[in-house]
């Protein structure tokens, strides 16, 4: 008798599945949570109060229009996972209002006239979008089958926006929708107002595309006979392959630096988690490694010289960001606790501008590190229950995405590489301050947060998931 074959250490898919039917609607569903943020990121981001505030309404319908319409929703939404992330939100909420109160404004300097409430019910209400948009991820993937399904609309959808980004890129690459930009002009933005964020959201497009071909390959290269790996392939990976060349070209023609070294970054982290010590293990070392060099190649055809060349002025540009960063850095350090309240950071550069820095603050709208701005604008008191309030399904996340033999674990590699990417992104850039890619931010950890805790349990020898339990 034949020793029975082991199953390799990067994904569990080629385990023979029944591929189960999905309920009636749930397509559409799952295309209108895919796709709502990449409605924002067409419309220069939602980057505007009555934007962001639109995008926070229609996301709080979608997840009403679910829970509605969707009988498996409602049993995802009151099931024990959500209880946390529900716990987390509202302490979150409180904090973020406690440092708008009287008694926050009493124990802060006078460096600005006081908060701005009009500004800080707009960042709540914004967090509130932002936890619909979790909610909804998480609702519409309450199984293999749906997140998997979800998984393939994001590939075709990404592909779709580097497409368009690129043809607009051609067309005009000094503006978009027929105006001229002021900054940047020349580089790549899509809609945004900025390259940096329009490489933040390809980035996480060059993951989800390589995460995509490497579950096709892995399929491919365990059924019987070449003919019939190499058709699983083709068929499977197409849309994955589009996904990962498109937004690669695209990624490049951003030349935001950060972007492309965190996409980098992320992806030899993604191809390289599941490789051990194992023959699996080794081949799937020379794959990434090849897969990585035809990305590069790939990125060096399609506007390689400008992202060169920023890239020789990186010293230059570093000097400014430190400029920025001591200023608010010591903005933080005048009132640690509180902050100056949700919204002010315009208010806070304003009245940290001097003589000496003034021609490098007086035109930017952000910070350039989303953790300094988030730090002084809403103080230690804020930060730490939001940073918990993301890490917590992260870490969930994370420890599943460990088990080499669920099903679907690629896409949860996936999802905390993407978390990889902008948070080192928000180091030196402000891609989470635009209100489409914080949606897109939060779907995609619904959805893989979903996947994270779905039960386990042992049948016919691996791994096999049932839904969370109401």
């Amino acid at each position: 008798m034949s020793a029975q074959t082991q199953p390799a250490r990067w994904a569990p898919s080629r385990a023979p599945s029944t591929a189960p039917v999905l309920p009636r609607g749930a397509t559409a569903a799952l295309a209108a949570v895919a796709l709502l943020p990449f409605a924002g990121h067409l419309l220069f981001g939602a980057n505007s109060s009555a934007l962001a505030l639109l995008f926070t309404a229609l996301s709080a319908a979608l997840l009403v229009a679910l829970t509605v319409l969707q009988p498996g929703a409602r049993a995802a939404l009151a099931s024990r996972p959500l209880a946390v992330p529900a716990v987390l939100f509202v302490t979150t909420a409180a904090a973020l209002a406690l440092t708008l109160t009287p008694w926050a404004q009493s124990i802060r300097p006078a460096l600005v006239a006081g908060p701005d409430l009009s500004s800080g019910l707009i960042e709540l209400l914004k967090l509130s979008g932002a936890a619909t948009a979790f909610a909804a991820g998480f609702a519409v993937a309450r199984s293999d089958a749906a997140a998997r399904r979800w998984f393939q609309i994001l590939n075709l959808a990404f592909a779709a926006f580097a497409a368009w980004a690129l043809m607009a890129f051609m067309a005009d690459p000094q503006g978009i929708y027929g105006f001229k930009r002021v900054i940047g002009a020349g580089r790549l933005a899509g809609a945004f107002g900025s390259a940096n964020s329009a490489g933040t959201i390809l980035g996480i497009g060059v993951l989800v595309g390589l995460a995509g071909l490497l579950r096709a390959a892995d399929q491919s290269a365990h059924l019987g006979g070449r003919g019939r790996g190499l058709e699983k392939l083709l068929l499977e990976g197409w849309p994955s392959a589009l996904c990962l060349a498109l937004s690669g070209a695209a990624l490049m023609l951003t030349a935001s630096r950060g972007a492309i070294t965190s996409t980098l970054v992320a992806a030899l982290a993604l191809g390289l988690w599941g490789a051990g010590r194992s023959r699996e293990g080794r081949i799937w070392i020379r794959r990434v490694g090849l897969g990585l060099l035809v990305l590069l190649a790939l990125l060096a055809l399609n506007g390689g010289e400008l992202a060169v060349q920023r890239f020789g002025v990186a010293l230059e540009d570093a000097e400014v960001r430190r400029a920025i960063f001591e200023a608010h850095w010591r903005a933080f350090q005048a009132s640690p606790l509180v902050g100056y309240g949700p919204g002010s950071f315009e208010a806070i550069n304003d009245a940290v501008m001097t003589p000496a820095n003034y021609q490098v603050l007086w035109q930017i709208r952000a910070a350039h590190n989303a953790y300094l701005e988030q730090l002084e604008t809403v103080g230690l008191l804020g930060f730490l229950p939001l940073l918990a309030l993301v890490a917590w399904p992260l870490a969930r996340i994370t420890l599943a995405a460990r088990d080499p033999r669920r099903r679907g674990v690629v896409w949860l590699r996936a999802g905390a590489c993407a978390a990889l990417l902008i948070g080192l992104h928000a180091l030196s850039d402000y891609a989470l301050q635009e209100p489409s890619i914080v949606l897109a931010f939060a779907t995609l950890l619904g959805v893989a947060y979903a996947s994270a805790t779905r039960e386990t349990k042992e049948r016919g020898g691996r791994n096999e998931k049932i839904s969370p339990r109401a």
